[in-house]
């Protein structure tokens, strides 16, 4: 079964099947996201302070540096998950960008929540939960005073059985409604 899929993989995706274009990756990424701001009136985007994030948010305020009436017409929206254990320089250069960003016209959502996490550093646990209140005597750190907490939060998806990826889907269903609700 195994070799069946992957010839119907090689089948589909053969060099023959490929269309070259005579323009770079970041230009092509540009043209795309261009197309995106210039188009949809609701952008949001995840940002974790990695590398791809980092590019991405860069590109979208560049973009709206050069066309400034669109922060008018767009509802910006950036939301970043703390996981709490992360290098000290990545947390403060995420909350850096996003007061940066807070004052570009973006609305923030700076979430620090115990959803599941998946863990590859125990041999007996699967998962972790970062903000766990019932380990606040761990915490690396207190989450910022404008984070989303699980004491203050309003997500009547809420619930502690949500992976990190299950949570990143039901908020983003949840900034839809609430999206929809501005305009």
């Amino acid at each position: 079964m195994q070799v069946f899929q992957e010839e119907i993989i090689d089948e589909k995706y053969s060099e023959s099947s490929k269309q070259y274009l005579d323009i770079n990756v970041l230009e092509a990424t540009k043209g795309r996201l261009w197309f995106v701001l210039d188009n949809f009136k609701n952008i949001c985007i995840s940002f974790s302070g990695g590398k791809d994030s980092t590019i991405l948010l860069h590109l979208v305020r560049e973009y709206l540096k050069h066309k400034p009436e669109l922060k008018t017409k767009k509802n910006l929206f950036i939301y970043h998950l703390d996981y709490e254990a992360q290098y000290n320089q990545t947390t403060k250069f995420v909350q850096q960008t996003l007061q940066e960003c807070k004052k570009e016209g973006f609305k923030i959502f700076y979430i620090c929540m115990p959803f599941k996490a998946q863990c590859a550093c125990s041999m007996y646990q699967t998962y972790w939960r970062p903000w766990a209140i019932e380990d606040k005597d761990k915490w690396l750190r207190e989450p910022p005073g404008y984070s989303i907490t699980e004491e203050n939060h309003s997500f009547d998806f809420w619930s502690r059985d949500l992976s990190d990826c299950a949570f990143n889907v039901e908020l983003l269903l949840k900034l839809i409604l609430i999206i929809a609700s501005i305009e």
